[in-house]
């Protein structure tokens, strides 16, 4: 049968048919729609099983067995369509048809895959590979090389995976078969994005879509716009970002591509985290928390608990933040052991197949293996100690976390409170002098109203950047609330802390405010007090906070002392 569209495929199923073609088209209509609607492609291929059996056609029963387990892996079932796949393999091996021992070989490619298991992954789909070449199924044998490619980006292997996309874009080429060239564009432009190549990635991706537009493949555009998204976002377009996004989520969904609508989903939580939308975000992680557990997605439950800490940290809710923390950390410590598990088993089988092949070498065979095995354990124990390491890391960094300003990066007010106690009482003890300016951003109120509150946050950030570079280590910068921010300037006198505000002043108002809103300037007032021996905390910042006053009320932009 000559290959036909989805379109005509449905017309054809449609009307009356003999059993036969209308197998025929049942198998052609899932191949087709599987990667793009596998909740379609999963209800085509029952039926189709269901005749196939009906018939007697074992073969045609065994390829629709495999593209329904290829669509429960799509479908976010993983567990469901390893058992099927694995049946499948057994049964094409016993009949002897070469193609759908490499359609269920690579099925279970993409099921170890998902699963995070990437050197299983491999095996089979080299195995699938082999089996499409010598089968002679052309652009199945793309799909599989171009999998083998995605592997090497996913485990780091980025300068083997361009050149292994590249290669495989020149050999579609050759085949004259430029409608497959989107699948390897999209790996090359994911690996470019992890490379930090971010315009060329962007340039990849609109190509893919290009192709895509002209001879379009199941799911690709919206796996493509989806990638494409994350680059907007690198590249600081952030609402673009989050329009492209919300625009592909309703295909997605639709066609029941549960890992990439997931995917979506925990972009946009951490989109509405940033933008301070809380309450949308955590209905999302509900959401996808739920999913990824239903599809035992570790990798992906492990993704949805960090979100939460981060959605609890930002809005000081510290104690559900570290134990989403902690369940992130046992989930992924629980991947790390399914990985080494696997691999343990797959020397073990392999000593077994090796014992029985070679009875005359048996015991030089098993100390081999031992050997192996004993050195895969040694490795697996100093994985779980880093892995124990991490944790303490991640431990310091919600610490980190719990002081910080999450849009500006510097201290909040709870750190400058400890820190300002802390700076008087060394001062009174050691006789040290030490200055405290409070800033004030000019008219913020109007940088808000006019040029939107996403300028005004960038504002913030580069103000806050700006103090990074004019202070000492030794100083401490926070934000003091809104628009408003606080310098502990240790060991300095009023004047050395006027040299030094001054400076920070003039920075501010010299920046090129142009490069973030057409038509913005921005200046900043500073009140400056030094600390007496012996006044408390509240009296230092009400004379510094009544300096910024008066600097207000004389015209703004300068800075006044107490």
């Amino acid at each position: 049968m000559p290959p036909l569209s989805q379109k005509q495929l449905e017309i054809r199923l449609s009307g009356p048919i003999a059993d036969g073609e209308r197998l025929a088209c049942l198998l052609a209509l899932a191949e087709r729609v599987f990667a793009g609607n596998p909740a379609l492609a999963l209800n085509v291929a029952s039926d189709a099983l269901m005749l196939a059996e009906r018939l007697g056609d074992a073969v045609s029963a065994c390829a629709a067995q495999c593209w329904r387990g290829v669509s429960l892996l799509l479908a976010g079932e993983p567990q469901t369509a390893l058992g099927v796949l694995e049946a499948e393999l057994e049964r094409a091996a016993a009949l002897g048809v070469k193609r759908w021992w490499g359609e269920a070989q690579h099925g279970l490619g993409l099921v170890y895959d998902n699963l995070g298991l990437y050197d299983e992954a491999l095996k089979r789909l080299y195995e699938a590979y082999r089996a499409f070449d010598e089968a002679g199924v052309v652009e199945r044998r793309l799909a599989a090389s171009y999998r083998i490619g995605v592997i090497f980006s996913q485990v780091g292997k980025t300068e083997e995976a361009l050149a292994h996309q590249r290669q495989l874009i020149e050999e579609c080429r050759v085949l004259g078969m430029d409608g497959y060239l989107t699948r390897p564009l999209v790996c090359i432009g994911i690996t470019l994005r992890k490379l930090g190549r971010h315009a060329e990635a962007f340039e990849v991706f609109d190509e893919a879509l290009a192709h895509d537009a002209r001879e379009p493949m199941p799911g690709m555009a919206e796996s493509t716009r989806y990638n494409r998204a994350r680059v907007m976002h690198d590249l600081g377009r952030v609402q673009e970002a989050e329009a492209e996004l919300r625009t592909v989520l309703p295909t997605v969904s639709a066609a029941g591509m549960a890992e990439l609508e997931l995917l979506i989903r925990l972009d946009l939580v951490r989109l509405c985290i940033a933008n301070g939308r809380y309450g949308e975000a955590e209905t999302d992680l509900a959401w996808a928390l739920a999913q990824a557990e239903r599809g035992q997605l570790k990798p992906l439950m492990a993704d949805t608990c960090r979100a939460y800490a981060e959605l609890y940290q930002v809005q000081g809710r510290y104690e559900p933040a570290y134990r989403y923390l902690l369940r992130f950390h046992d989930i992924d410590k629980d991947v790390f052991n399914e990985r080494s598990e696997h691999k343990f088993r797959s020397l073990q089988i392999g000593f077994e197949v090796e014992k029985t092949r070679r009875e005359t070498e048996l015991l030089r065979e098993r100390h081999a293996e031992l050997t192996k095995a004993n050195e895969e354990l040694r490795r697996v124990g100093e994985l779980l100690f880093k892995t124990d390491r991490e944790k303490s890391r991640l431990l310091a960094e919600l610490e980190r976390l719990s002081v910080t300003d999450a849009l500006t990066g510097l201290y909040n007010r709870r750190h400058l409170d400890n820190a300002l106690a802390q700076e008087l009482e060394r001062s009174h003890r050691y006789g040290h002098t030490l200055s405290l300016a409070m800033c004030d951003v000019d008219h913020f109120k109007l940088v808000n109203d006019r040029f939107s509150h996403q300028t005004g946050d960038a504002v913030l950030r580069t103000i806050a950047l700006l103090m990074r570079e004019q202070l000492r280590d030794s100083d401490i910068a926070a934000r003091f609330g809104g628009e408003e921010f606080a310098l502990i300037l240790v060991e300095t006198d009023l004047a050395g802390a006027h040299e030094v505000c001054e400076k920070l002043r003039q920075s501010i108002e010299r920046y090129d405010w142009q490069a973030v809103h057409d038509g913005l300037s921005v200046t900043i007032s500073i009140g400056l007090a030094e600390f007496h021996c012996g006044e408390s905390i509240d009296t230092l910042v009400g004379r510094a906070d009544h300096a910024l006053y008066e600097a207000k009320h004389r015209g703004r932009n300068r800075i006044c002392m107490d």
